[in-house]
């Protein structure tokens, strides 16, 4: 096995790390999916895909927000949720480039506006699940189009009064703060990123002589 060569010219007008390369159909492609077979692609390197997950992430809470039509915007400052009593979604994520979690989490009272009825313990840990699950469908798809493909697990639920989103991880680790008429949700991406690379198998060697007649 050997490693692909990628192209060392740089699309400097997107992102400053972008490289483009022409995946061939004798690739083993251990950082592309099957699609992307004979496309030439842009593929970011790892500072381009922290910034793909930067407009990535504010993009589908915005979208997700927009959807469900909860006024809300991108906070500088991180708001305090510890004071109410709060619910998050947790969901892993294990593609090539990027593995880790996404966890949304707001306070109970955000989930109670959202419904039309007193909601029980069990619905709002159904909704609190289902937001998380959409935030990051809405990531995976924004990613998609730049190539970084993000298969995702089942959405796990935590509650309680003190809950907090620390900045544990050196490679990877953003807290993202929105606003919005119903309270803070508050969207944290803790992720391992790497680089991509391409493998091609080497080709077989033949055992026929040159010139000599071979039927298939």
């Amino acid at each position: 096995m050997g490693i692909f060569g990628v192209s060392s010219a740089w699309n400097r007008a997107a992102r400053t790390d972008e490289f483009e390369v022409r995946i061939g159909r004798s690739a083993a492609l251990g950082s592309f999916p099957s699609s992307y077979i004979g496309r030439s692609v842009a593929v970011p390197g790892v500072a381009g895909l922290r910034q793909l997950f930067d407009s990535a992430v504010i993009d589908a809470v915005d979208e997700l927000l927009h959807a469900y039509e909860i006024p809300g915007r991108i906070s500088p400052i991180t708001p305090e949720l510890t004071q109410d009593p709060c619910l998050a979604s947790v969901i892993g994520f294990h593609g090539h480039r990027a593995r880790g979690s996404l966890v949304l989490m707001t306070s109970r009272m955000f989930i109670a506006k959202m419904l039309p009825m007193e909601p029980s313990e069990e619905l709002l840990r159904d909704w609190i699940a289902e937001l998380g699950n959409q935030a990051l469908a809405r990531i995976r798809a924004n990613l998609s189009r730049d190539g970084v493909e993000l298969p995702m697990s089942l959405p796990s639920v935590l509650a309680g009064m003190r809950l907090e989103l620390r900045h544990l991880n050196e490679d990877y680790c953003r807290v993202y703060a929105f606003t919005t008429q119903n309270g803070p949700i508050l969207v944290l991406i803790d992720a391992v990123v790497r680089s991509a690379t391409l493998e091609v198998s080497s080709p077989p060697e033949s055992s026929h002589e040159a010139g000599e007649l071979v039927l298939f």
